[in-house]
């Protein structure tokens, strides 16, 4: 033997199975997401209800990285997520929530 770990051993066959699961899972997502951003780009108000679910999910994530672990709650998640759906509100979570993460990494460095 060389010491090279067999195949079963490098690549679980558990593990292959449930990174296929994954995989089917976002390429259905991305399906779903075309599906739904093309009825709303057909609509009249397309243009604005599209830029309005992608700022939901951008805000989501400068959530998550604004509030690492035991910081985040959940008022985080639904207080910036309410500023999307008032217009002038959306200034709030993509001003504080950048300047939030960034303060963070100066006060707490990455080796």
């Amino acid at each position: 033997m060389t010491g090279t770990p067999r195949l079963e051993e490098r690549l679980p066959w558990r593990d292959l199975l449930l990174s296929g699961a994954f995989t089917l899972a976002l390429f259905l997502f991305g399906w779903a997401a075309a599906y739904v951003g093309n009825a709303i780009a057909g609509s009249t108000q397309g243009t604005y209800t599209f830029v309005g679910l992608a700022f939901l999910v951008v805000v989501a994530f400068l959530v998550y990285y604004a509030y690492p672990g035991r910081e985040r709650r959940w008022y985080h998640f639904a207080g910036f997520e309410a500023c999307v759906v008032v217009p002038i509100a959306i200034l709030v979570p993509l001003v504080y929530l950048p300047w939030r993460i960034v303060r963070q990494r100066e006060q707490h460095p990455s080796p």
